[in-house]
C-alpha cells in the first residue's frame, strides 16, 4: 500500500470513528463533563451542529501511556472561529462570531466528542482530525483536547503558530500525578491519603513543589525535558503526532527511599 492509499484508508477509518463518537454524544445528555468549558455542548440533532468533513486532510496520531490510577478517557473539542475586537491599547474588548453564525456571548456553543482509542499493550492509540468538520458559517475548527485528570487542556490549537517555529509536527508530554498535596487549593489536605481523592497532575517541577516530595534519585533519573513538558501541548496545522505519558508518583516514590529533594 503506497502513502496515498494509506492516507485514504486512515481518513476512512477516522470517519467511521467520528460517526461512533457522534452516536455516543447523541445518546448522552450532552458531552460536557468539564467545568472549564463554557457554553452549550451541541448534540447531533441541534441545528447548529456542524457538518462532518467527508475528506479530512489534517490527521493527527495520538498515543498515550497511562498507569491503572489514571483515566484513559479523552475528549476532543471543536469551536467556532471568533472575531476579536480590541481596544486602542491592544487589549481584548469583545468577541463576535462570523456573519451567518448564531454563536453569541449569550448563546455560546461548541462540540465535544470522545476520542476513540484502542489498547495496544500498555499504550492507547487513536487519531483525530483538525479539520473534522466543515468550516461552514461559523469557521469550525479543532480547539483543544481534554482529560478528566487535568485542570487544564492537554492540547491546545494555536492558529498563530501556523508556519512558525511553534508549529511542530510531533510533540511529547510527560505528566506526573499524585493524590497528595502540600496544601494546594484544589485538594483537601485532610484527605491526602484517601484512595478516593482526586489526582493532582502537572509537570514534575510543579508537582514536586505543590503536591508531594520527590526523592532526589527519582528526580535525577528523569531527563530535564520530561520534568517540564507537562502541557498543555500547543499544536497548529502541521501537527502529525502527539505522544503522552502519565506517571503515577504515588507508585514510583516508594521505590526511592531518599525522599529529600
Amino acid at each position: 500500500m503506497d502513502d496515498l492509499d494509506k492516507r485514504r484508508a486512515e481518513r476512512s477509518d477516522l470517519r467511521r470513528l467520528v460517526c461512533v463518537a457522534v452516536s455516543v454524544c447523541l445518546h448522552l445528555s450532552g458531552c460536557d463533563v468539564h467545568t472549564n468549558i463554557h457554553g452549550r455542548a451541541l448534540r447531533p440533532s441541534d441545528p447548529d451542529f456542524p457538518s462532518i468533513n467527508s475528506n479530512p486532510q489534517k490527521i493527527v496520531d495520538f498515543a498515550v501511556k497511562v498507569p491503572p490510577s489514571v483515566s484513559a478517557q479523552f475528549s476532543i473539542y471543536y469551536s467556532v472561529e471568533l472575531i476579536t475586537h480590541r481596544n486602542a491599547d491592544g487589549s481584548v474588548d469583545w468577541f463576535e462570531s462570523p456573519h451567518g453564525c448564531r454563536w453569541r456571548t449569550a448563546n455560546r456553543f461548541y462540540v465535544e466528542l470522545p476520542l476513540q482509542l484502542t489498547k495496544d499493550g500498555d499504550i492507547y492509540r487513536g487519531k483525530f482530525a483538525l479539520d473534522q468538520f466543515e468550516p461552514g458559517n461559523c469557521g469550525w475548527h479543532f480547539d483543544r483536547m481534554l482529560s478528566p485528570m487535568l485542570r487544564y487542556p492537554l492540547v491546545v490549537y494555536r492558529g498563530d503558530y501556523n508556519d512558525r517555529p511553534g508549529d511542530q509536527t510531533d510533540i511529547r508530554l510527560d505528566i506526573w500525578c499524585t493524590r497528595k498535596s502540600k496544601g494546594h487549593p484544589h485538594i483537601d489536605p485532610r484527605r491526602r491519603h484517601d484512595l478516593n481523592q482526586v489526582n493532582n497532575c502537572a509537570d514534575l517541577v510543579f508537582a514536586a513543589g505543590a503536591f508531594t516530595d520527590v526523592p532526589r534519585a527519582l528526580w535525577d533519573s528523569v531527563p530535564i525535558d520530561a520534568r517540564m513538558n507537562g502541557g498543555p501541548g500547543f499544536i497548529a496545522r502541521h501537527a502529525r503526532s502527539i505522544s503522552v505519558e502519565f506517571h503515577d508518583l504515588d507508585e514510583l516514590i516508594p521505590s526511592y527511599p531518599d525522599r529529600r529533594q
